[in-house]
């Protein structure tokens, strides 16, 4: 009898393009810490089985430093230098679309700076922006409001730039829906670290909250200095700013009366499997914060090599051929049986679910989770 010979593990290069400096490092170090961390898991479970081969994961970083000319470069570096066509990003999602395109590699985005469609096939969207339903202004919004009823008027402290404006209408008519008067709408320069004079046109109006949509760098100032400029009401943090990176950046004494979507990873709306690797979590990197950022970058590793081991390939042709199935689903972090959507609202379906849990932040030592998860969806 002739053995049947185990198969020799191949390469496949997963592309991370992240801003691992600037003011959006902490999110782009823990989506990149996710990644790896989730490629470490399949590795260590015999990598990915695709047709007769097995394939291990490994990861290529390049950092954007939040600036669309870096994502451009790191983008032409991974297709046209490093072969990669299969991508993590987060910023600077609008100019890597022609090279993507061009070079066939899928890219999974964390950020919301983007308009989806069929011209753009590579692209699987994390989150879908303000301007569409399902969008997390609008699920984060309408949890906010739920949760804090007396809440009756509110403003918008907002990065300029040409998607924010396409959104601004959006975010109105959202909050006028849900009976919120918005008193101000203010853009700020998103280089900028001195917001005391936006805000305080804002605390002169006197809203009940103000809803700070920016990056963990911007939203941190923007509390510390609206704190200090004596507001009192409640801050609403609606993208990925978690309680860890705000006591460095705010101060702990400013953190109080805080909405926000840090995740409470011991909370029971979330499967066993997230317990057990919020667990693996703290032993592997102790008294260190598990953001949201990090839980996503380990789900796109899951949901590629479910494609890969459906599509039976790696080839993007046939990866595609999957992704276009309205059959296709696959688990995450947050959930399993998950599935992509977005052909009613943009064309084609890219759009992936997120869980969008609200949470309450009284002080420092006190959060709660205090709405179950819905999920983020695009029809």
């Amino acid at each position: 009898m002739t053995p049947t010979p185990t198969p020799q593990a191949k390469t496949l290069k997963i592309g991370i393009l992240m801003p691992l400096s600037g003011l959006a490092a902490s999110w782009g170090t823990q989506f990149e810490r996710g990644l790896k961390w989730g490629a470490e898991k399949v590795n260590a479970a015999g990598g990915v089985k695709v047709g007769k081969d097995i394939y291990m994961l490994t990861t290529v970083s390049c950092d954007n430093k939040g600036i669309s000319s870096e994502a451009a470069s790191c983008a032409t570096k991974f297709v046209y230098e490093e072969g990669i066509h299969y991508v993590y990003i987060l910023s600077g999602v609008a100019a890597v679309g022609p090279i993507f395109t061009q070079g066939k590699c899928f890219y999974i985005s964390g950020g919301i700076e983007y308009v989806q469609g069929p011209d753009l096939p590579y692209l699987i969207a994390g989150s879908s922006s303000g301007t569409a339903k399902g969008g997390w202004s609008d699920m984060y919004l309408k949890q906010a409001a739920k949760q804090h009823p007396d809440v009756k008027t509110t403003a918008f402290l907002v990065p300029l730039s040409p998607t924010s404006l396409n959104e601004e209408a959006v975010n109105r008519k959202i909050a006028e829906d849900l009976g919120l008067t918005v008193v101000a709408y203010e853009y700020h320069d998103p280089a900028a670290t001195d917001y005391y004079p936006l805000l305080t046109k804002i605390v002169a109006k006197n809203p009940d909250s103000i809803c700070l949509l920016g990056n963990t760098g911007q939203v941190g100032l923007q509390t510390k200095q609206a704190r200090e400029l004596g507001y009192k009401g409640w801050l609403w943090h609606f993208y990925m700013v978690t309680i860890y990176a705000l006591k460095q950046i705010s101060g702990a004494e400013n953190i109080w009366k805080i909405g926000s979507n840090e995740p409470d990873w011991t909370s029971p709306v979330y499967p066993p499997r997230v317990h057990e690797l919020w667990q693996e979590y703290q032993r592997r990197w102790p008294g260190q914060a598990m953001e949201r950022c990090c839980a996503m970058g380990f789900s796109g590793i899951m949901m590629y090599q479910k494609v890969f081991e459906q599509a039976g390939s790696i080839d993007p042709d046939e990866v595609m051929k999957v992704l276009d199935d309205p059959n296709f689903r696959f688990d995450t972090f947050f959930a399993d049986d998950m599935a992509l959507g977005g052909m009613e609202t943009f064309g084609i379906r890219r759009q992936w679910q997120l869980p969008c849990d609200y949470g309450v932040i009284t002080d420092l030592n006190h959060y709660q989770l205090s709405i179950s998860m819905e999920l983020t969806y695009a029809p």
